[in-house]
């Protein structure tokens, strides 16, 4: 699916994000938690993860973790969110191939830089 699969468990991140996708016109599902996260992805897997690294059920990096294993050949592009950040963090995000970190609160400008390229890159290749 060619969609944004947020994850968070802050409903005010969440309609944060939900409005600044629909602005961006950039369909999206929400997961509260690493369990529907997972479920959400094995029913259709997301164009991209915006995934938060404190969840009450697991930390980001679990939830990455499992996202990884059940990917089988996909491409899985996360973009970890946090209120804190600091050079680890960033590091093990790119260790791990993701496409950024977005430190909360969010700004709209650096979530549509880190997302839309790759939606206009899958457009091209569909188009």
């Amino acid at each position: 699916m060619n969609d944004v699969l947020v994850v968070d468990d802050d409903a005010g991140v969440r309609q944060f994000l939900k409005a600044a996708l629909a602005r961006y016109r950039l369909p999206f599902r929400v997961a509260v938690n690493g369990a529907r996260a997972l479920e959400a992805a094995v029913a259709a897997w997301p164009a991209v993860v915006l995934l938060d690294l404190g969840l009450p059920d697991a930390d980001g990096w679990a939830v990455w973790d499992r996202l990884s294993a059940v990917a089988a050949g996909r491409a899985l592009r996360v973009v970890l969110l946090s209120g804190e950040s600091g050079p680890a963090v960033e590091a093990n995000v790119r260790a791990r191939g993701g496409l950024g970190v977005l430190r909360k609160p969010i700004r709209p400008d650096r979530l549509a830089a880190l997302l839309l390229p790759h939606f206009e890159e899958d457009a091209r290749r569909a188009g």
